[in-house]
């Protein structure tokens, strides 16, 4: 994080120097100041880093990135309209920063996480579907743990990596992100899904698997 904050602070710093000294309409038509070809080197290089920035933190459909499009997205050239287009790539990168260091974006983050267990999870289901109850539940088990684990960045609860689902867990419920109640039932299914992936199938039936599946989608994920 700290780094992409440091990202955030060096292009606005070279936007605000290319500001100053890029020429206005005015002195372009007067003639008293020019674009040289360096300048113009270093204005085009801080477009594309901060169009590669904006599109790695935001996305492509992200309300920042379609303004700094419509700012330059379409000039092959700055022309005499670049010191009006660089202010205004300066405040929407001003405002991505801030809302990125108040943790704005974890949100969607954790709904593009949501998203992806959503697909697994129907993957889950169609195997249950066809009888293959031992697969389904791995599956649920990969859901669970890493639900959990994204449940924990989302609350800025510290984890290992390599950290089990029981002990994850363990600690939603300990930070109070799990009621006493969520943290049994999702003990439950933890259990469930180790026994399966320990390769203990006779312990559990495809009714049990169900009630894994729909846990998952009608709690888990709701959360």
């Amino acid at each position: 994080m700290k780094k992409i904050s440091k990202r955030f602070e060096e292009l606005i710093a070279r936007g605000k120097e290319l500001y100053t000294d890029i020429p206005s309409p005015k002195e372009i038509e007067k003639n008293t100041k020019t674009l040289s070809d360096e300048l113009y080197s270093k204005s085009v290089a801080w477009k594309l880093s901060t169009k590669n920035l904006l599109k790695q933190v935001y996305g492509e459909s992200s309300e920042y990135y379609k303004l700094y499009m419509g700012g330059f997205g379409g000039d092959k050239y700055l022309g005499t309209e670049s010191k009006y287009k660089i202010s205004l790539v300066l405040g929407v990168l001003e405002s991505a920063m801030e809302e990125y260091e108040l943790g704005l974006t974890d949100n969607i983050t954790h709904l593009l996480a949501i998203e992806l267990f959503e697909s697994i999870l129907d993957q889950a289901n169609q195997l249950l579907k066809k009888g293959f109850k031992d697969p389904a539940a791995i599956l649920g088990r990969i859901i669970i743990e890493s639900t959990l684990k994204d449940l924990c960045e989302k609350n800025s609860i510290e984890f290992k990596e390599n950290e089990g689902a029981s002990s994850i867990n363990e600690k939603l419920k300990n930070e109070g992100v799990f009621t006493l109640h969520q943290f049994k039932i999702c003990r439950v299914n933890v259990e469930l899904g180790n026994t399966a992936a320990h390769g203990q199938f006779e312990k559990y039936s495809q009714r049990d698997v169900q009630k894994m599946l729909d846990y998952i989608e009608h709690s888990l994920l709701t959360m």
